[in-house]
């Protein structure tokens, strides 16, 4: 049977200024989008389509953390969720002290909810939190397993049960609309799925199951045993392909493997592709010091460079803003967080890049509302902050 592809183009191609006749040739990026069958597919090429008119800009606003007083602003690790609530306060989950600290946004502390332990309305291992629509706050502990209800003002509701105590990461994103409840990430079978939770505490069904790609090789598990900081531990822990992945406002799933920039957006109640979204604007290699480990390896572990299969880590860590645009983390040295992102439209054009100034912790997990973001970082001497930042986007009334 003849397969028939339906496929329109538009093509648009945007020239990037410098806004000075006596520059250099101005650089161009261009975006063309194709419908083939049911899947949208993105393609960019070229420095991006922000001109030096439509380039966001970074302010910082704000820093949580790292003071002698009070007590309350230091947090345990770089292990933390923030938040920013329907109250415009900032919410900062810190894993490892198993605590849900309340900020304004000038960064004063307003109070903390919950506190270790194994009671109603304590946690084991938070990893996760949302706002349902009577402004409640749901912590996901999955170190006990269950969920923890509290009022607006952080005052004890109740706990509901959670069936899996298995997460895909240490922190994870939750959600909540009106049609789907509130939605949770867990992990089955190494694949990645999300659970759909009423507000009565019911989890009512599965929604999207997405296979976990990346990862090491056979060997690398395998092998022999790393050595504590030596070149086969290196090379295990940061040359090895890993699935990235956020979930969109809109209720859909954008993943993508580290070692490329091809960002995948998947429905969240079916996981069908809806997008692909491709570049050719960065494009990795090994950098001399890479080479040199990845040869220490080898002679470490006995492996041949294929059974390593090293990848040069490009994505760090994905982010969805509220109206569709998408952040993505990009490495500049192999094993450091990085400070510039790529952002791309709703529609996968790729615009440019931003450096925020500081390098969020692609282990913790970023939030943002409207122009604002907020972030974890690790300072000097791995100090954790919190960091709150307004993009000004001079396109967003165009």
């Amino acid at each position: 049977m003849a397969l028939l592809l339906l496929l329109t183009s538009v093509a648009i191609w945007v020239g990037m200024s410098t806004g000075c006749s006596a520059d250099p040739a101005p650089q161009t990026g261009s975006a063309v989008i194709d419908t083939v069958g049911s899947v949208i597919h993105t393609r960019n090429t070229g420095a991006g389509l922000w001109s030096e008119e439509t380039r966001w800009n970074v302010v910082e606003l704000t820093r949580i953390g790292a003071r002698e007083e009070p007590k309350e602003e230091l947090f345990a690790s770089g292990l933390i969720a923030t938040a920013m609530g329907p109250d415009g306060n900032i919410y900062v989950l810190d894993y490892q002290a198993a605590l849900l600290s309340v900020f304004d946004q000038e960064g004063h502390f307003v109070r903390t909810i919950g506190r270790r332990g194994r009671g109603p309305s304590e946690f084991v291992a938070p990893t996760g939190m949302t706002w349902d629509g009577l402004g409640r706050i749901w912590v996901v502990d999955a170190g006990a397993p269950k969920y923890v209800v509290f009022d607006p003002e952080g005052g004890f509701v109740r706990t509901h049960p959670r069936l899996t105590q298995v997460v895909a990461r240490r922190l994870h994103q939750m959600y909540y609309s009106p049609e789907q409840g509130i939605v949770d990430e867990a992990s089955e079978d190494g694949a990645l799925l999300y659970l759909q939770i009423d507000t009565a505490g019911v989890e009512t069904r599965p929604l999207a199951r997405v296979e976990r790609t990346g990862g090491a090789t056979d060997a690398v598990i395998n092998g022999p045993r790393p050595r504590a900081g030596g070149a086969f531990q290196r090379l295990a822990r940061n040359y090895v392909s890993r699935m990235k992945w956020a979930v969109a406002p809109d209720g859909t799933i954008w993943t993508a493997d580290s070692e490329e920039l091809l960002l995948v957006q998947r429905a969240l109640l079916s996981g069908d592709t809806l997008r692909v979204v491709s570049t050719d604007h960065r494009r990795p290699t090994f950098t001399l010091a890479d080479e040199s480990l990845i040869l220490d390896a080898q002679v470490e572990s006995g492996l041949s460079r294929r059974e390593l299969a090293p990848v040069w880590p490009i994505i760090q860590t994905i982010h969805v803003m509220d109206d569709g645009h998408l952040l993505v983390q990009v490495t500049e040295v192999v094993g450091e967080a990085s400070p510039v992102f790529d952002v791309f439209d709703p529609e996968g054009r790729y615009l440019g890049e931003i450096d925020l100034g500081f390098a969020p912790t692609p282990f913790g997990l970023s939030t943002s509302r409207g122009d604002l973001f907020l972030s974890p970082m690790l300072g000097q001497f791995d100090v954790p902050y919190a960091v709150l930042v307004r993009l000004e986007r001079p396109d967003r009334d165009q």
